[in-house]
């Protein structure tokens, strides 16, 4: 089923009375998201203004959410800064989309984790208990996916509590910390980048998870044997065997066929369109209680295929996430 009719219009309503407050011509905002203005300036409380079109739209959901967390000031040449606390502050421009995601990533991070960061690493509490991430100081992304599993807790519908979990695109190792620390009884990690899983074996052993945690070198696949997968340079986090990214970098990998353990409960996939392999080419019958994927093309093959092995689909659209059961 679709995410129901009334958590959208309140999640909705609630993003309405975040913009009204923090934007001055908000009637206009609203006019741009019903197609009436094909583009807009907007104009926030705080005195700064940027002009959004279609292509920026992103924008103004991260502008508003900066605004909401800290206070804002405009300095000069299109320049702001966003003041966490008298001691800290984060720079961005308004002329660079890139600058402005940053901030809203590490703003969200250090309001809702306290987090501290050091050279090459991180620290926050979660569920209690203190945690260490070993980064990519060259790759934003292996910091974004934080505030996406720990801030945002894209997967926290899936039960894992006392279960063992499949984690299909571990990464360096946020939502494989993520499930062990919702109490999974043991995951199994996926990861076929070798410097990737440098830095995964590094935050597994640095947060004490060697005995919950066993990493698996490789991508998972219909098939077997090596396969090329392109790397976007500063968003490694998008890593494709399906898709071929401009610009990016090619290696060989090896790839396996999809055989997670026997007793795998708990299926989370994040594997930048091998999700379709899986799910249509190799998944025959309903193995496992949940499993939660983003998907990056259409839903609805994915989703045809799980009701007719028995799963119950429900489908986030907003976050491109489908979940089964």
């Amino acid at each position: 089923m679709m995410e129901s009719l009334y958590s959208k219009l309140i999640r909705r309503f609630r993003f309405l009375i975040e913009i009204i407050r923090k934007v001055k011509n908000w009637p206009s905002l609203l006019l741009f998201f019903t197609g009436f203005k094909q583009n807009v300036t907007l104009v926030f409380r705080s005195g700064i203004a940027v002009k959004i079109d279609k292509s920026k739209i992103n924008l103004v959901y991260y502008l508003i959410k900066i605004h909401s967390i800290a206070r804002v000031v405009l300095t000069n040449n299109n320049m702001c800064k966003l003041v966490l606390s008298c001691s800290e502050e984060l720079v961005f421009s308004l002329d660079d989309e890139s600058s402005i995601y940053r901030v809203y990533v590490l703003s969200c991070l250090y309001k809702k984790l306290n987090i501290k960061f050091y050279q090459d690493f991180c620290e926050f509490y979660f569920q209690g208990k203190k945690v260490k991430y070993f980064y990519d100081q060259k790759d934003f992304s292996s910091v974004a996916v934080l505030c996406m599993t720990f801030v945002d807790e894209q997967y926290g519908d899936l039960n894992v509590k006392g279960r063992v979990v499949a984690d299909i695109g571990a990464g360096y190792g946020d939502t494989t910390i993520y499930f062990a620390l919702k109490g999974a009884k043991k995951v199994y990690a996926y990861e076929p980048i070798p410097w990737i899983v440098e830095l995964l074996e590094k935050n597994i052993k640095h947060n004490n998870l060697t005995e919950t945690v066993k990493i698996c070198p490789y991508a998972v696949s219909s098939t077997k044997g090596n396969a090329r997968i392109s790397i976007p340079t500063t968003a490694t986090d998008a890593a494709s065997l399906k898709y071929n990214f401009k610009g990016a970098d090619v290696i060989q990998i090896s790839v396996k066929t999809v055989t997670p353990p026997e007793d795998v409960e708990v299926v989370k996939l994040d594997c930048e369109g091998c999700e379709y392999d899986i799910i249509l080419n190799w998944l025959k019958s309903k193995l496992y209680d949940e499993i939660l994927m983003e998907y990056h093309e259409d839903y609805k093959s994915l989703e045809r295929k799980l009701r007719k092995l028995g799963y119950k689909v429900k489908i986030q659209l907003d976050r491109h996430l489908l979940f089964a059961r």
